[in-house]
């Protein structure tokens, strides 16, 4: 993720615009997540970050992207291939996007009957530098 972020980050310093980022939901609890995630991260990573102009250094658009896994995902195969999914389809419908991210919740049911929840998200990097495309985290 961090590495998908320094990339499009030196590219976008270099033409003087956003960085542009694709998020694979319309759901503003997911939006705002991203968005203030990415901020932080700017503001960790950028010298020249300033946060009340943060309109300048980074654009999030949100895109309805359909998860193409159940409801509610019950294995961790299921919710990191959902995460993915919407990350590619924000990518698809946001084409001039830097990176796009996909964000997935998934429950596991533990023989005691315990409930775990727990979600991933998948980030997107079109450019091809070093063959990266994909930068995955997973919470507990």
């Amino acid at each position: 993720f961090l590495y998908c972020i320094m990339v499009s980050m030196l590219l976008t310093l270099r033409s003087g615009r956003p960085l542009r980022l694709a998020v694979g939901s319309t759901n503003p609890c997911k939006v705002d997540a991203a968005t203030n995630a990415l901020h932080s991260v700017l503001n960790a990573t950028n010298p020249h970050y300033d946060r009340a102009r943060k309109d300048d250094f980074l654009v999030v658009s949100s895109h309805s992207s359909p998860s193409g896994v159940s409801d509610q995902p019950t294995t961790v195969t299921e919710t990191l291939l959902g995460a993915k999914n919407r990350a590619l389809a924000a990518h698809q419908t946001s084409s001039d996007a830097d990176f796009s991210l996909g964000l997935e919740g998934g429950v596991r049911f533990d023989e005691d009957g315990s409930c775990w929840c727990y979600a991933f998200m998948a980030v997107y990097c079109p450019s091809e530098a070093e063959g990266r495309r994909w930068g995955v985290a997973k919470t507990g």
